[in-house]
């Protein structure tokens, strides 16, 4: 078996780059050693001989003696520097691949120029580039580039012996990165913010959170009011973000800070627009998980606009995620507006992750065939739904209850609100809030399966004490619930 750390990092390249590479070492610039090309050469035709049970390392190398004696040290030696190659390959490559609107380059690039003393290139290079920035949508990298764009200048003037042009660039490079750590500060608090209700994270004896409640954001806002900046609403953003991060029930907050980032969703990239969008339906999330109904109402507003602004699979964005597919399907058909859960299933179904896209869309066809009374095509579009996952399994169960409870399939309908009791009790991960309302539901379920299908029971009394149950569940199949009680009221 041959161990090397060269070997791991030829065999994670693509055709193309295999090409490349090879490109690279036979060019005297990057490599002048030829006996390097050749071991490359081995490497790459005998790959797929290079496992646990191949041929050892001399019958490998062996050929770049040329019939001369064997040496395991000139090999691992050179080895080590096909590992040099390698890796500076991996920088060269990813720098050509960049081009010189990409920032690192155009930066390494105006330092050259300043160095050099090309003061008429200089200028007309930082030109282009500020014509570049004011064009660029801006993304979690925008001010920290701007603030190197400045350092760029202070630097140019400081080898010029100008100091009386440094201060407005000085000032400009403090704004700019001020904004930078606003965001630095705003991701992380965000991020400890999602992972300490997921994971019931105990924060209490870290620095950071105890640090950020220490921001006073109302008082920098009031500041903020009496400066102008063409990156005051930037800064306003990213402060009203971290009041929102630090846990503020705020709405106030929240919902200047949504027009803001709405009237703005045209000056961001892609990813960082999705991003900000994530963080304006966490907070409906924690309003919702306070017991605040019209942030339902809030979220659904976000995720159609979300479905609106954001280009799935594409710059910077993965798939649609099945959370934001599946909620916004079900928050339509709960306000009965199958038309717009239709359109989503036919419009956005295709920017799903694909190796799960038949499942979910599948499951939400089924949601729909349900809202539209088509209950029988409704379980067969069920019956060939793979769930993979909690929410699926989760949702599967409940319309499967549902559909049964529609067909007049009290057996059925029994046996499953008993298998998904049972999956309740053994299923480690759902938090206990949502594992609390799961149940109420179930509970409500297995009453309206025992009001209906023994009727000698189905007292005014009991239909009244299941309405109350079902008003205070604020269940998102409350609809659904009120009906059917209605339906066992006599007339």
């Amino acid at each position: 078996m041959i161990k090397s750390k060269a070997i791991e990092i030829i065999n994670g390249l693509t055709k193309e780059e295999l090409d490349e590479f090879r490109l690279f070492l036979d060019s005297p610039y990057f490599n002048r050693k030829k006996k390097i090309l050749n071991m490359f050469d081995i490497i790459r035709l005998r790959s797929n001989e290079l496992g646990d049970n191949g041929p050892a390392e001399e019958q490998v190398f062996g050929e770049l003696f040329s019939g001369g004696k064997y040496s395991a040290s000139f090999v691992r030696n050179l080895m080590s520097e096909l590992l040099a190659k390698c890796r500076e390959f991996l920088v060269v490559n990813r720098l050509k691949k960049e081009n010189f609107e990409d920032n690192h380059s155009s930066f390494i690039l105006l330092d050259e120029l300043n160095r050099r003393h090309l003061d008429n290139l200089f200028g007309i290079e930082m030109k282009s580039q500020r014509k570049k920035f004011e064009k660029k949508k801006m993304d979690d990298e925008h001010f920290e580039a701007l603030a190197k764009l400045e350092s760029v200048n202070i630097a140019y003037h400081l080898f010029r012996s100008s100091m009386h042009k440094v201060p407005p660039h000085l000032f400009k490079r403090a704004e700019y990165n001020f904004i930078h750590f606003l965001q630095l500060f705003e991701h992380d608090l965000m991020d400890i913010s999602v992972n300490k209700t997921a994971f019931n994270l105990d924060t209490d004896k870290e620095i950071f959170p105890a640090l950020s409640r220490f921001i006073d954001t109302d008082k920098m806002l009031d500041t903020l009011a009496d400066y102008e900046s063409s990156a005051k609403e930037e800064i306003e953003i990213h402060l009203r973000l971290i009041r929102l991060g630090n846990g503020f029930e705020d709405d106030k907050n929240y919902f200047r800070l949504k027009k803001l980032l709405l009237s703005r969703t045209g000056l961001y990239t892609n990813s960082e627009a999705a991003n900000l969008f994530i963080k304006l339906k966490n907070y409906c999330g924690f309003r919702i998980y306070g017991g605040e109904r019209k942030f339902y109402d809030e979220k659904f507003t976000l995720g159609r606009k979300e479905l609106e602004v954001i280009k799935f699979n594409e710059d910077g964005v993965g798939p649609l995620h099945i959370s934001i597919y599946l909620e916004l399907i079900q928050f339509a058909l709960y306000e009965k507006d199958v038309a717009y859960a239709e359109s989503v299933l036919r419009s956005h179904s295709s920017s799903l992750e694909e190796s799960r896209r038949k499942s979910v869309a599948g499951l939400a066809e089924a949601m729909i065939c349900f809202e539209k009374g088509l209950f029988d095509q409704s379980l067969k579009l069920l019956s060939s739904v793979s769930p993979f996952n909690t929410l699926m399994k989760v949702n599967c169960k409940v319309l499967l209850i549902r559909l049964f409870y529609e067909l007049d399939e009290s057996e059925s309908g029994i046996s499953a609100i008993e298998s998904f009791r049972h999956y309740l009790a053994s299923a480690k991960d759902i938090g206990e809030s949502r594992r609390s309302n799961l149940e109420t539901n179930l509970k409500i379920m297995r009453n309206l399966f025992r009001l209906r299908f023994n009727r000698a029971e189905c007292r005014p009394e009991d239909l009244d004490d299941l309405s109350d149950m079902i008003r205070q569940s604020e269940s998102r199949y409350s609809r659904w619930y009120f009906e059917k009680v209605n339906e066992l009221k006599p007339i």
